[in-house]
């Protein structure tokens, strides 16, 4: 792996900056000194938190709680994991445009997804239950709102590629790693997810030094390839074949459109 060279000309977004591995990754980031950084946090208090964290370091998921649906009317974890971040990409894609026509590079974005988009036992039949989409989907367990909106999340890096050549989209899995996830997930989760909070997570997951390394190298490295997945730290080839399927890329796509229409700036 490449030394991480320094970002003194680029421009930083974090999304889920207040905890976790988005915490983590914009701690680590920050000290290679980007022209500007900026991060997004649902909690304004956590986020101006980890604001002064960030500074003074650098002074130069919610896995499956409680069923619900977002102010839009989408299932609360496919609007969060994916419908808010798509809208916020659809904003933010004109910036991207601009910046690689007048400086000549490549901006990227870098999704996070997981490992369990591959699980095909964990998602629901087709891997997106597109037709329950404007609703809790009390018909599906924690784990499977969970893998479709991950899922969803390579799909669309894959889809976002092809539509936009100019920028750099990548999916990563940053490995399995003990976040605050677990602990929200187990307040309010079905059995199944109290169960992977308090047995299975804290005796197979990593360390947030460690579950930062795939997002570091999937934003700084040479050599990435625009449209793929990447497990830790820049593995190919373990993407699942139905993220790779053409009909639901599209059909994705499509939705995804048409949930964002009349949202502008």
């Amino acid at each position: 792996m490449s030394p991480t060279p320094y970002l003194s000309s680029k421009v930083v977004l974090i999304t889920g900056a207040n905890s976790g591995i988005g915490k983590a990754t914009a701690l680590s980031l920050a000290t290679l000194n980007p022209a500007q950084f900026w991060i997004a946090a649902r909690n304004v208090a956590s986020g101006h938190a980890a604001v002064a964290e960030i500074k003074a370091a650098a002074p130069t998921v919610d896995m499956g709680g409680h069923p619900g649906t977002t102010p839009q009317g989408h299932e609360l974890q496919f609007g969060t994991n994916h419908v808010g971040h798509a809208l916020l990409l659809k904003l933010l894609t004109p910036t991207l445009l601009s910046t690689a026509e007048s400086t000549g590079s490549t901006p990227r974005v870098i999704s996070v997804s997981s490992r369990g988009h591959a699980h095909t036992a964990a998602l629901p039949a087709g891997g997106i239950a597109f037709d329950t989409l404007k609703s809790s989907q009390p018909d599906l367990s924690g784990v499977n709102k969970y893998t479709q909106s991950k899922l969803a999340n390579v799909v669309y890096a894959r889809q976002y590629a092809l539509h936009y050549p100019q920028i750099l989209s990548v999916a990563i899995h940053p490995g399995d790693v003990l976040t605050e996830i677990f602990n929200k997930g187990a307040e309010g989760g079905d059995e199944q997810i109290k169960y992977l909070a308090r047995e299975v997570a804290p005796k197979r997951c990593g360390s947030l030094e460690e579950g930062i390394k795939n997002g570091v190298w999937a934003a700084t490295a040479d050599g990435v390839l625009s449209g793929r997945y990447y497990e830790p730290v820049g593995v190919l080839g373990m993407g699942s074949e139905l993220s790779k399927d053409r009909v639901l890329g599209e059909r994705l796509w499509a939705w995804t459109q048409r949930e964002m229409e009349g949202w502008e700036i």
